[in-house]
């Protein structure tokens, strides 16, 4: 009895330190995806530098470029994971569910944007389009506002005044 459970001791020891072994999440380079000639030199340079968020935001956008947006969000979330002092890796997460109709998840997201960069226009018109969508047409205004005392002439942000006026 005592030889079996050191035996299954030393397997599960064993089992451990191979399994720790292993250098880079494979999930994030092994995808038939990302060996698509377009994408396959952003992999390569994951592979040879996966704690590198930027490199993530940039095959995430590479992947969105071509259609595949659940495999660009899997990209962003890791260097959101990776780095997270950058507005702009939750900002496109926000924009990019919004995009797909999940708007309860889009505000987490561009809210911790905007909490990173309290002037971050993308998500600021992101929020206010939310609440076009939801007829909350105050909350819109403040958001639009935001966004126009950093740049009078933002051309998004007065198309939405007109949307709401109308």
């Amino acid at each position: 009895m005592n030889i079996r459970i050191y035996s299954l001791g030393l397997f599960c020891s064993a089992l451990f330190f191979v399994a720790c072994k292993q250098t880079h999440n494979s999930s994030l380079t092994d995808a038939a995806v990302y060996h698509e000639p377009s994408i396959e030199p952003y992999t390569q340079k994951i592979i040879s530098s996966p704690d590198d968020a930027a490199l993530y935001f940039a095959r995430g956008k590479a992947l969105c470029a071509l259609g595949i947006d659940s495999m660009g969000l899997i990209d962003f979330k890791q260097a959101c994971h990776l780095d997270s002092t950058k507005a702009i890796y939750f900002s496109v997460i926000g924009d990019l569910l919004f995009e797909h109709k999940d708007i309860s998840g889009s505000v987490q997201w561009l809210q911790k944007a905007i909490h990173l960069d309290p002037e971050d226009p993308v998500a600021h018109l992101k929020i206010a389009k939310m609440f076009v969508f939801l007829q909350e047409y105050n909350k819109a205004f403040a958001e639009i506002n935001t966004v126009l005392k950093r740049d009078v002439y933002n051309p998004e942000a007065y198309f939405l005044k007109g949307v709401i006026y109308k």
